[in-house]
């Protein structure tokens, strides 16, 4: 039997692991797991976002399951009842939690003869030792063909799958916060993360770049995918595709280039940390180890809260929290606020940044904070 992990790969088109687990039967879950929610990084907004695009996933016609459990435990299950199973997913640039589940759970694969046919995500490369003829590769990956949609009749879900959601089904409390709806933060899902994209390109590009380092006019003209790349609602080569597309008909075309160069970017810093997963937690350049050592809680508390005096600074951290975005300049802004002026280490900021950025991803939130806090 075939197993589809869903992790952040949240769509149909573009996805190698479901075309890839649905050329045959198979299974199709995502796994809402415990220790995920306890970790310092986690906030329900993001469970949210992915819960609104795994039902959007369904209205498409995608039989999947949701899950409440540790991965590890759901397998040993899937293991118990289906013979031949193999797993299909995506490769997953997280925080040190999941790294750590994925290890454990290709031990236990490979003890019990599972294979786990993991797939390249958003261009970051696993097991690299240097930099030698990335950019290179990621070019050439990026203008490959796109994935088609799948089939998507071999996606099952009969009583036996069915009775895995009566063995780990969501908590109702947790399932009514799931269905919550903040009207200040995106909405979810495959079908909307096209909609942006084609409302950016045909409306707003043309003042993308000169705008997207102020406050006001970013929060029109910036293009607003990063949640959707972030949870893989959209994938970076349909971005850049549509991006090729529109060259003809776009004027401002230093705009549409610098934007599509910041799509490398983005697989960059990611790759860093796919490299040095060690950033997570400790200071890039160790010549800084020495310095801001202490925390002051009081300080922490009014930046986390916006209650520090300076009215940028206030306005930007109230905004984070109601809405879940800020733009790239206020986030560098905040984060050199707590980092240089109230002298504090960037570890006290950056699980609280995590949990309020919708877009929350890994790999660019530590080495961005880390940057901002001059410890690279």
């Amino acid at each position: 039997m075939n197993v589809i992990w869903f992790k952040r790969d949240l769509r149909l088109c573009d996805n190698e692991a479901l075309v890839k687990g649905l050329q045959e039967k198979a299974i199709c879950l995502y796994i809402f797991e415990p220790s995920v929610s306890h970790h310092y990084d986690w906030d329900i907004r993001h469970w949210r976002f992915i819960y609104q695009s795994l039902m959007d996933l369904k209205d498409k016609g995608l039989k999947v399951l949701l899950l409440y459990g540790e991965a590890l435990d759901i397998f040993k299950t899937l293991h118990e009842r289906y013979q031949d199973l193999q797993i299909f997913s995506h490769m997953e640039t997280g925080n040190d939690l999941t790294y750590s589940r994925d290890l454990i759970l290709k031990e236990f694969f490979k003890e019990n003869s599972i294979r786990w046919h993991e797939f390249q995500n958003n261009l970051v490369i696993r097991g690299l030792k240097d930099r030698t003829g990335w950019d290179a590769r990621w070019i050439k990956k990026v203008k490959a063909p796109l994935y088609e949609l799948p089939n998507l009749e071999n996606a099952i879900l009969d009583d036996d799958s069915r009775k895995l959601e009566e063995l780990y089904p969501l908590p109702k409390e947790l399932l009514k916060d799931l269905k919550e709806n903040n009207d200040l933060i995106v909405y979810g899902g495959e079908t909307q993360a096209h909609k942006v994209l084609e409302d950016f390109l045909k409306n707003r590009i043309e003042g993308y770049w000169g705008s997207i380092s102020y406050p006001e006019k970013s929060r029109y003209y910036c293009s607003f995918l990063s949640a959707y790349i972030s949870w893989g609602n959209i994938s970076i080569r349909q971005i850049y595709k549509e991006c090729e597309s529109f060259k003809p008909f776009i004027q401002n075309r230093v705009s549409l280039d610098q934007y599509m160069a910041r799509l490398k970017w983005h697989c960059h810093f990611i790759q860093k940390l796919e490299m040095e997963p060690e950033i997570e937690f400790h200071n890039i350049n160790p010549a800084f180890n020495g310095i801001r050592k202490k925390k002051n809680k009081k300080l922490i508390k009014a930046w986390k809260n916006g209650q520090t005096g300076y009215p940028l600074i206030d306005a930007a951290m109230r905004c984070v929290d109601q809405t879940g975005y800020l733009n790239f300049r206020l986030r560098s802004t905040v984060v050199s606020f707590l980092t240089h002026l109230l002298w504090q280490p960037w570890q006290a900021g950056v699980g609280h940044l995590a949990r309020k950025f919708l877009d929350y991803e890994p790999g660019i939130h530590f080495s961005q904070f880390q940057m901002q806090a001059g410890t690279t």
